[in-house]
């Protein structure tokens, strides 16, 4: 077997001729989450790194001044690889070690000459470690029922990672990592098999797409928008303890005024000493929580400040919600 890794990692890209305004949307129609969700992205076939390979007591680097991490593997040979399963098909074919790889680094496509190794038991190997999915966990932040789109996240996933494709899942969180004044903490949660939708966009407001289960239980509500947002009492709803949604109190300390899309319109402040003493404030996996005042939805959580994760951002719910009906 090559040594090649797959490997998954933690977090912690539709296309519509019809155009709604999102404030005229009836609370019929959009419905508030905070569940805790499984998400799953395939990518381009990406470097992680790299190893030395050593054959009968010599060590080789191909990869060295050549390849590094993050490059995005396009072809080989003329062969296109767009995944773990194609690259292992290409090294299986190939019998000469002088191959010809384009990559892209940093949206700039290069052609390299690049030496494969011939091990002991007549496999060729790269010498890298490379992932073609990415696994990780966030939060729903609503669902609009009668265009069955969602939104969740409200960030990105690092998009230069070449996303093709993915699917959002029911998850339920185990236990917590408390966060300290020297690192942020997170969610440790497990998929379910059930699957939510598909992941259409993967943009600056985060993920959307098509919703395909039941929403019936959420929250029925109205959202403001960003012009209408104010300092002052809020709270957010989102899952710390199995699949368990529950409102924690916040403070919306400062709102922003902006001419763009932006994910940090909103500087927020945990004010619940329930969620203080279980988390210590905001943390990994909760990104997407909606953000409520007077009982209208107007943003979501998108940030936490590593130093205090009392102290976090959110991006205002106008921004997000244009995104998931354009």
């Amino acid at each position: 077997m090559k040594k090649i890794i797959l490997s998954i990692f933690i977090i912690l890209i539709l296309i519509s001729t019809k155009m709604v305004n999102a404030f005229n949307i009836d609370s019929d129609y959009l419905y508030v989450s905070g569940a805790t969700i499984g998400i799953k992205v395939d990518t381009s076939l990406v470097v992680e790194g790299t190893y030395p390979i050593k054959v009968k007591n010599k060590v080789f680097k191909p990869w060295e001044d050549k390849i590094y991490t993050n490059d995005i593997i396009k072809s080989i040979n003329g062969l296109e690889v767009n995944s773990l399963k194609e690259l292992l098909n290409v090294l299986g074919k190939i019998d000469d070690c002088n191959l010809e790889v384009i990559i892209i680094r940093n949206n700039i496509e290069q052609k390299l000459n690049y030496d494969a190794v011939l091990k002991e038991n007549k496999e060729y190997s790269l010498g890298l470690y490379v992932k073609d999915q990415i696994q990780g966990i966030g939060t729903l932040t609503y669902v609009i029922s009668d265009e069955k789109k969602y939104g969740a996240l409200g960030h990105s996933i690092n998009d230069d990672l070449g996303l093709v494709s993915g699917r959002i899942y029911k998850a339920e969180v185990t236990s917590l990592t408390k966060a300290n004044k020297y690192e942020s903490g997170y969610k440790n949660a497990k998929f379910k098999d059930e699957e939510l939708g598909d992941i259409d966009k993967n943009n600056l407001t985060g993920l959307h797409g098509d919703y395909t289960e039941n929403y019936d239980d959420m929250l029925h509500m109205k959202c403001k928008k960003a012009s209408e947002v104010k300092v002052g009492k809020a709270y957010i709803l989102t899952c710390i303890e199995d699949d368990k949604i529950e409102r924690f109190e916040i403070e919306i300390i400062q709102v922003k005024k902006q001419n763009k899309k932006d994910i940090k319109g909103l500087k927020i402040k945990v004010t619940d000493k329930k969620l203080i003493a279980k988390s210590g404030g905001i943390v990994r996996g909760m990104s997407g929580s909606p953000i409520i005042q007077d009982d209208l939805l107007v943003g979501a959580v998108t940030h936490v400040t590593l130093d205090n994760a009392t102290l976090g951002y959110g991006i205002f719910i106008e921004y997000m919600i244009e995104d998931s009906l354009s």
